[in-house]
């Protein structure tokens, strides 16, 4: 076997065994596969530099059942026999110059009903739209969104995703008025009537005094 045909071998379909191996010995296969990733394409290591420390970590995990030690074991050796490490591999955004970007993927995006601090509901899910749903006491649309509290207007706010993947809130003219909170910077954004605001993963989205939601994206 060549140096591509171990790794696909230990990384591949072939290997998965020895993650339910590992799951049945309550291990870490997350730590495990992030290993293997980050062996398998190491830039540092020659190709058959590679497969031989992916094969390390292999047999090391099968004959200790512990996935921390062998992994620990994997990355010494890689460093002291071949040379190499194991860095994080550069995201491709980073690489690209502003000009050669695309939008990112348009995620669906989460609602997620909290009061106090705890949870109060299922998240309600919203699929990548540009007519989006709206909030409020009697919305009526399909898949509009009425798990409100009773001071949110009828109609309070319109939800939609743009042309370039990018999640918006619009106030709807509400009486008690619609609110962002930046989840990194917990900056409030009074969203006026007729006007947008854009939402992130982590934000809050407030509408009057009695409902908040955490905004979510859920997977592609």
């Amino acid at each position: 076997m060549d140096s591509t045909a171990v790794i696909n071998m230990v990384c591949g379909p072939a290997g998965e065994p020895m993650v339910r191996a590992l799951e049945e010995c309550h291990q870490d296969t997350n730590l495990y596969r992030n290993a293997l990733d980050r062996l398998s394409q190491a830039a540092e290591l020659m190709p058959a530099e590679r497969a031989e420390a992916v094969l390390v970590l292999f047999v090391a995990v099968g004959c200790s059942a512990d996935v921390r030690s062998s992994v620990n074991y994997a990355i010494d050796y890689a460093h002291a026999t071949c040379g190499g490490g194991t860095s994080t591999p550069r995201s491709l955004g980073m690489s690209m110059t502003a000009g050669e970007r695309e939008p990112a993927p348009a995620h669906p995006l989460g609602l997620l009903r909290v009061q106090n601090s705890f949870v109060v509901s299922a998240p309600r899910w919203i699929q990548p739209s540009e007519q989006g749903v709206e909030i409020g006491a009697l919305a009526t649309g399909e898949g509009d969104i009425t798990d409100v509290g009773d001071d949110v207007s009828a109609r309070h706010a319109h939800i939609w995703c743009d042309a370039q993947n990018i999640w918006h809130v619009e106030d709807l003219s509400s009486t008690n008025g619609t609110v962002v909170v930046n989840g990194a910077t917990r900056v409030c954004i009074q969203v006026e009537p007729g006007r947008s605001a854009q939402l992130n993963p982590g934000d809050e989205l407030k509408l009057g005094e009695s409902t908040t939601y955490a905004i979510l994206f859920g997977a592609l």
